[in-house]
């Protein structure tokens, strides 16, 4: 027969609620660590300096070819799926996620241009364009272009185009994007990579 304690609680059913307790303190501490470093990710984020990203929206019919540069042979272009927003829990529940492009020069000798970054809705509809005159990328160099937290406007099926000019020997960039959010105490982070690229070299 368990040994009785002064409470009147028998032994093992103390020992259990020990048990139990501790359980769910270390869950409620783990909980707890993972939101603070979410918090982190997402402050470590959005102190990036992205001063240098230029939102010049869509001029009146500038259509959607991308802006001529001189000094190379061949123009190229990619499509990058991002998620401006993700549904948790069940469908009506739906959670912003910060997104970072980023195109990135992984020559260490050649340079290229990029000549047009725009940010497209789930409907197609052309939400941004970032790229009003071309930008030359430097050897191992890195541009980036940041959706966010609170920008829902391009939805689940949000997507970039990107396109640069480049000669003939130069390799393509990796082009990718991050996107990162949370809800309650858990986080989200995603990634997805660009389409094997367009190229025509006249």
């Amino acid at each position: 027969m368990a040994k009785q304690l002064s409470t009147g609680v028998p032994g093992y059913l103390f020992t259990l609620m020990v048990a139990l307790l501790v359980i769910v303190a270390l869950a409620s501490l783990a909980t707890v660590l993972l939101s603070l470093r979410l918090d982190v990710t997402l402050e470590e984020l959005e102190s990036e300096d992205f001063s240098d990203v230029q939102d010049v929206g869509a001029a009146p019919g500038d259509g959607d070819a991308a802006i001529a540069i001189e000094g190379f042979a061949c123009t190229s272009k990619t499509y990058v799926p991002v998620m401006a927003t993700v549904y948790s829990g069940n469908k009506h529940t739906v959670t912003g996620l910060a997104a970072t492009l980023s195109i990135r020069n992984v020559s260490e000798t050649e340079e290229f241009g990029i000549t047009r970054v725009d940010y497209f809705d789930r409907n197609g509809k052309r939400l941004r364009r970032y790229v009003s005159d071309p930008l030359r990328l430097g050897p191992l160099q890195t541009r980036q272009y940041y959706i966010d937290l609170t920008d829902s406007k391009g939805s689940s099926g949000a997507n970039f185009i990107v396109a640069w000019a480049a000669n003939r020997d130069t390799p393509d960039p990796l082009v990718d994007a991050v996107m990162i959010g949370g809800y309650g105490t858990k986080g989200i982070s995603l990634t997805s990579r660009s389409t094997p690229p367009e190229r025509s070299c006249p």
